[in-house]
């Protein structure tokens, strides 16, 4: 008997990743051409995936299930950020469903933290919030030309979206109905990989000719943040628990245990399986698109394929897209997700918008000191003209009043003149 694969990702994760490399809107010319040509290094072709092999420890990880394959075993704060129980009813009896439902201002990490504390849960499934940071990190590498690091976080991304599509990461009934209940607890293994992994050729068939909505572009219009892609993520676990409730998966396998399980959770499952792995591959494009209009990445240069040391060195580097627990998560003054008292993240953020933002303030100085002197230009003339005419309209009235003076004396001179002559005249 061949040996299963482990995990939905081994397979259904990296089917994912890869499938979205194809579904990149032909707007972004540059994105698609740049991420189809990494599709091998986010994915797997699916001639590999035909006959897929256990993947061996210390070799190359698709991009897509470096979460489960790599940091499993290294990034052990990373458990919380790959499910979330929304279907768990809460103090005051409202789901996260419920609250996320009501109103998307709920897609918040201190509302999730309330939520949580209410019930007592110290396991805080955090998985939209981790794609809100990632998100962050994606477009700050988009503005800085960086695209290597822009294509490993959109690869790793792939993978915490693919459980979002995956209906059993998204209930408390994970591992069934009673935990404790050995035999019923392995409902998530065997669905999400045993079934998977038997039937993955006949998947390979039926997830592009799933019967699912589109998926609308995040924010179109405007600039996509964090908090749009979480609440994309979050509507896409909303259909996926819709398209096929996690007890319908768990009541199908308590009810045909033993010989005969696997195939009759395959022949009713299957359908409504491709639907939801396709969603969120479509989901997925979408996310990757608006990281990438965010930071403007079709402003730049063509990125290729990159090698496969550059990229494992990467997500081996502790720095790079560090995982935190939900109830360290906060947000920033820029509604960036970071962890309560830290800063790594948010500095390195802050000191790429200031270099962005420094070439606009440059130019927005020049062109006010320009303003500046064309009115201190302006006024100059103004000031010298009206001192040239001051001093040329007072002297006229200066020589006015002298010659009046001039002539009264010359006038009374004269009535002296007269006056004597006259009396020299009767003297005569």
């Amino acid at each position: 008997m061949p040996v299963i694969p482990k995990y939905w990702g081994e397979w259904g994760h990296v089917k994912i990743g890869a499938y979205a490399t194809d579904l990149i809107d032909a707007k972004l010319p540059k994105l698609a051409t740049m991420m189809e040509a990494n599709s091998d290094n986010i994915g797997l072709d699916d001639k590999l995936l035909a006959d897929l092999k256990p993947h061996q420890r210390g070799t190359f990880s698709p991009l897509a299930d470096v979460a489960d394959l790599v940091w499993r075993f290294t990034r052990h704060t990373d458990e919380s950020n790959h499910f979330a129980d929304m279907d768990k009813p809460g103090s005051d009896g409202k789901t996260l469903l419920d609250l996320c439902a009501e109103s998307t201002r709920n897609v918040d990490p201190k509302v999730w933290n309330d939520y949580y504390q209410g019930i007592g849960e110290d396991r805080r499934g955090a998985l939209p919030f981790r794609v809100w940071q990632i998100f962050d990190e994606m477009v700050e590498y988009a503005a800085a030309n960086k695209k290597l690091e822009f294509v490993c976080a959109a690869g790793i991304v792939a993978h915490y979206i693919g459980d979002a599509c995956q209906p059993l990461h998204i209930s408390q009934f994970h591992h069934g109905l009673d935990p404790s209940d050995k035999a019923h607890a392995k409902v998530h293994s065997v669905y999400e990989t045993t079934m998977i992994g038997r039937h993955g050729k006949d998947l390979i068939k039926m997830i592009p000719d799933a019967r699912t909505s589109d998926v609308a572009e995040i924010a179109p219009g405007g600039t996509p943040t964090g908090r749009d892609a979480a609440i994309a993520v979050v509507a896409l676990m909303q259909r996926t628990v819709k398209r096929l409730p996690p007890m319908t998966i768990v009541n199908l396998f308590n009810s045909h245990m033993g010989s005969g399980q696997v195939e009759t959770l395959w022949s009713k499952l299957k359908d409504a399986t491709a639907a939801c792995m396709q969603d969120g591959a479509k989901t997925l494009a979408r996310v990757w698109e608006a990281a990438w209009r965010a930071g403007a990445g079709e402003d730049r240069g063509q990125g290729g394929k990159f090698d496969q040391d550059s990229l494992s060195k990467l997500y081996n580097d502790p720095s790079f897209l560090p995982a935190y627990p939900l109830q360290q998560l906060t947000l920033d003054a820029d509604d960036h997700i970071v962890p309560i008292g830290g800063s790594g993240g948010a500095r390195r953020r802050n000191a790429t918008t200031a270099r962005r933002a420094r070439p606009q303030a440059a130019k927005k100085a020049v062109k006010k000191g320009a303003k500046k002197a064309a009115r201190n230009t302006a006024r100059k003339p103004l000031k010298k003209a009206v001192a040239r005419k001051r001093p040329a309209a007072a002297a006229p009235v200066r020589r006015a009043a002298a010659s009046k003076k001039t002539a009264t004396k010359r006038g009374a001179a004269k009535k002296r003149s007269v006056a004597k002559t006259r009396k020299a005249s009767r003297k005569r």
